[in-house]
């Protein structure tokens, strides 16, 4: 059990065993929309999946007093903490000043500031959380809102939305009319860990702020006022369209301004991209406008139609823009008159701004990554906001207690995808890769992430319903096979020779597999237990200088042998293009971002045979492997296996794990260029072949005093050779902590590197 300070009780709610994103459901209530939806509301939903998508998340709660009514959460990627503004159970159903209700005796009089150290601190997966307590020198309750905060130097500064009553000048007693609201600062000392009051910031253009978002600089920030006058009687109805407008306030002098005050329909959420761009959620038209400071104005330069009532908005560390939303009004509505008895049906998208390698001037500059649609209610009932830590793949939820309890018992396990693999802690998912060639955006999505996520844990993945068809593999191992058998005077006159251009037969024992670090060893090793097989390299064709080492001038046979691997070839290469382009999905990159990198295909199609191998030798020789323990060198490997058998993973606790042929899938594995490329996000996992293992069934005195022939297929996919491979954006940086861990290297380098070490 972990120790700290008050560790809160956990519930896990598994929806995909191997699923690495963590939900929190931090406990919170309050009116959502700060500004009451209306029942005649109907939103176009076509920007939205139609099915339910959260079955690919493992799930858990975490419930603690600490996080109750955490509307509002914010992730500081540095120091790994999620820090709430925390209110009670009830009070803002009739204390939201930002929404109109000002109903004093509501108010809960301990709002605070609580934060969850992101990371468990115990092998039991239990959080450390606490409450930050506020300073002597603020002599108020909190009344706490919307939020946001910034990393200034080695301290972190709160900006806060607090609404405090008007008090009556004669009985001193609060005034449920009337509110005065401010804009609280506060730091948090890294050395006491306490909060210190900076200033207060108040003013007539500070009206009703129900959210706030800071520049990056920390300087200033702008402000969204739900009405156009203090709360009271001139203010106006919850539901009066275009009441919003926006407020620009300096950190250092206190003093704002209105900025924008047209076109803002039920303003909700703001958030500041890394771009410097302001985001707005419009939660009656479900827009996410995009607005720039021109000189005094606040300047709309863009709208995303989203198809949703929008809540609120956050930024990850990639500036990636989170959204939770709202699909049926009538049901947001009940839900905010009374959340206890009611919830609504959530999402979260993700909004991406194109700034990769394959962004053109007249495409779209925004790209909408359905996350989790729960039309159910099941998962995220009623949910508030959502953060992303990009570091582990995990999103933060906030939603009600009482929808939270609900669902616990009504949540159940949902597994499209079956597990190939389960053995020492190594888990190899079997991922059915059809939706992400016709499925819906969600379901796109959902491969991605399941294919990205595997990576990241097992560095496998098992894919079925992969668009290259049975018969044509079946037609290649029998090419193949054909191959192997020809006289070895022709095989060996169609030699490898070079490894710039690793074309051509490789002979038994001229391998030995390793890694760079082990290259002192590869002389001894092969004299020892040279790999037992023998392999046919295909490399691109028509590239000067460096021909395939083709059999066609034999015979017809050896034609046939051409046009079949040619046609292959071309298969795999678009089937490497698709899992490159889910990586880059599942990587929160635009979905063709990697297409500029692998277009001409200077990939390395392997053939390989082991031959029957007497029982005795690896008797003999305890070292002696039919391929030995390696990493791919690439980017990803594509490898289909024939029904025997003998490839093995390494698992986390060292032990070697077989990885059974599954009739009509291929196994892909994450190459050392891939791992190296996301600066160690993705897993290079080392594995050999091996015997085969004894079938299930087979009789212990096998009398066969030899292992048959075993046949496989790698297509070895790697970046186009004179590309620069260097880290990913969002994989390193000062927002999650982390450093570019490799100097850049052109692709064709780094393979010749590794092939001149391995042969």
């Amino acid at each position: 059990m972990a120790t700290g300070v008050d560790q809160p009780r956990r519930r896990y709610l598994y929806l995909l065993p191997w699923g690495t994103i963590v939900l929190l459901i931090a406990i919170a209530l309050r009116v959502f929309f700060n500004d009451r939806l209306p029942l005649f509301l109907n939103f176009d939903r076509s920007a939205q999946p139609k099915e339910s998508s959260i079955w690919w998340w493992r799930c858990s709660q975490i419930h603690h007093p600490f996080m109750e009514g955490c509307e509002h959460i914010w992730l500081d990627h540095r120091d790994r903490k999620l820090y709430g503004a925390c209110t009670n159970a009830t009070s803002p159903k009739d204390w939201n000043p930002g929404g109109n209700a000002a109903t004093t005796w509501a108010r809960s009089r301990r709002d605070h500031i609580a934060v969850l150290e992101l990371d468990p601190a115990g092998r039991d997966d239990e959080y450390r959380i606490q409450r930050l307590d506020i300073p002597n020198n603020f002599h108020q309750n909190l009344n706490l809102h919307g939020f946001d905060a910034r990393r200034i130097g080695n301290r972190i500064r709160f900006w806060l939305t607090n609404h405090t009553p008007v008090l009556d000048s004669i009985t001193g007693k609060a005034l449920d009319v009337q509110t005065e609201s401010s804009i609280e600062i506060f730091d948090l000392n890294p050395k006491s860990g306490k909060l210190v009051h900076v200033k207060s910031i108040l003013g007539e253009a500070l009206d009703s702020p129900n959210n706030l978002a800071v520049d990056p600089d920390g300087k200033g920030f702008l402000v969204i006022n739900g009405g156009r006058t203090k709360l009271g009687p001139f203010r106006g109805g919850p539901f009066q369209f275009g009441s919003s407008s926006i407020s620009y306030c300096r950190t250092d002098t206190g003093l704002c301004r209105t900025v924008a005050s047209q076109g803002f329909d039920l303003a909700n959420s703001i958030a500041m991209g890394h771009d410097g761009l302001a985001y707005i959620s419009m939660s009656s038209t479900g827009t996410l406008a995009v607005y720039k400071m021109v000189g005094n104005e606040l300047t709309q330069i863009d709208a995303l139609s989203l198809g949703s009532a929008l809540d609120h908005l956050s930024v990850d560390a990639r500036g990636n823009i989170l959204i939770t939303a709202f699909t049926d009004p009538v049901e947001l509505q009940e839900a905010s008159t009374n959340p206890q008895a009611s919830v609504t049906a959530g999402t979260v998208l993700m909004v991406q701004k194109k700034n990769g390698r394959s962004q053109k001037s007249d495409e779209e500059q925004y790209v909408l990554l359905p996350m989790i649609e729960d039309e159910a209610a099941k998962l995220m009932s009623t949910t508030t906001t959502a953060v992303h830590d990009v570091q582990s793949d995990r999103i933060f939820l906030a939603a009600t207690p009482e929808s939270s309890e609900r669902m616990a018992g009504n949540l159940k396990e949902i597994n499209p995808a079956s597990t190939a693999v389960a053995k020492d802690d190594l888990v190899i998912p079997l991922i059915n890769f059809g939706p992400f060639f016709t499925g819906t955006p969600s379901d796109k999505h959902a491969v991605a992430l399941s294919i990205t996520n595997a990576f990241k844990t097992s560095g496998f993945v098992y894919l079925k319903n992969h668009g290259i068809p049975p018969s044509v593999v079946s037609r290649v191992f029998a090419s193949s096979a054909g191959f192997f058998r020809r006289p070895q005077s022709q095989k060996d006159g169609l030699g490898w020779t070079t490894p710039q251009s690793n074309r051509g037969y490789v002979a038994i024992g001229r391998e030995k597999l390793a890694t760079l670090e082990e290259t002192g060893k590869m002389d001894a090793l092969r004299g020892s237990a040279p790999d037992i097989k023998e392999t046919m390299e295909i490399g691109r064709e028509g590239v000067d200088g460096l021909p395939n080492q083709w059999p066609d001038h034999l015979d017809e046979e050896g034609k046939d042998f051409k046009a079949t691997m040619l046609s292959f070839f071309g298969m795999c290469k678009d089937l490497h293009r698709q899992v490159m382009s889910a990586i880059a999905l599942g990587m929160n990159l635009p979905e063709h971002f990697f297409d500029d990198f692998v277009n001409e295909g200077d990939n390395n199609l392997r053939l390989l045979h082991y031959p029957p191998v007497r029982k005795d030798v690896f008797k003999q020789n305890p070292h002696q492997v039919r391929a030995g323990e390696h990493s791919d060198y690439g980017s990803i490997t594509l490898l289909f296996q024939d029904q025997h058998g003998g490839l093995q993973v390494r698992s986390p606790k060292g032990t070697f794990v077989d990885a059974t042929p599954i009739p009509d899938t291929i196994v892909v594995n994450a190459g050392d260029l891939l791992a190296r490329w996301s600066n160690d996000t993705i897993k290079s996992t080392r594995h050999r072949v091996i015997e085969p293992p004894k079938p299930e069934g087979q009789d212990v005195d096998d009398t066969s005093d030899s292992y048959p022939s075993r046949y496989s297929i790698a297509y070895f996919c790697n970046p186009n050779n004179n590309k620069v491979i260097e880290a990913l954006p969002g994989t390193y940086g000062e927002e999650i902590n982390v450093i570019k861990k490799y100097a850049g290297i052109t692709a064709g380098d780094y393979l010749v590197q590794r092939l001149t070490a391995t042969y």
